[in-house]
């Protein structure tokens, strides 16, 4: 059963987007892009060459998305997006946020949308998706 779901996510999800992360004045930006057609990209990441036609012009930039991230500590990295300048309209949102915590060996993602009293609406409320490093 649980198998089942993972293919169901694997093949809806909710969102595609690429990222380009880079450093500007001593801090790094993560800058998020929309694909056209998102549906068409649907388990791409299978199969990279579908990608081999595509132009950044095809891209478009989520204003007010990017996440900032900042050196904490020697081994750790933290973010956010910036007030409520990303918008969005996913399941009733007005805005979204992000939070990210990296480290050497772990990312923590927390993708939030609020609506426009500042309720929640969408995502995790606990706390972000953890994601770690598998070892080989």
């Amino acid at each position: 059963m649980l198998n089942r779901q993972l293919q169901l996510q694997r093949s809806k999800p909710y969102r595609q987007r690429i990222y380009h992360i880079f450093e500007e004045d001593g801090v790094l930006k993560s800058v998020i892009y929309s694909l056209p057609d998102e549906k068409k990209f649907v388990g791409s990441w299978k199969d990279i060459s579908v990608f081999n036609n595509f132009s950044p012009e095809q891209l478009e930039t989520r204003k007010g998305c990017e996440v900032i991230i900042k050196r904490k500590d020697e081994n750790t990295f933290i973010g956010s997006t910036v007030e409520k300048n990303c918008t969005s309209n996913l399941r009733g949102a007005a805005y979204a946020t992000t939070e990210v915590t990296i480290t050497k060996d772990t990312m923590i993602s927390w993708d939030r949308g609020f609506n426009e009293k500042d309720d929640q609406v969408w995502g995790a409320t606990k706390g972000g998706y953890i994601f770690k490093e598998i070892s080989k």
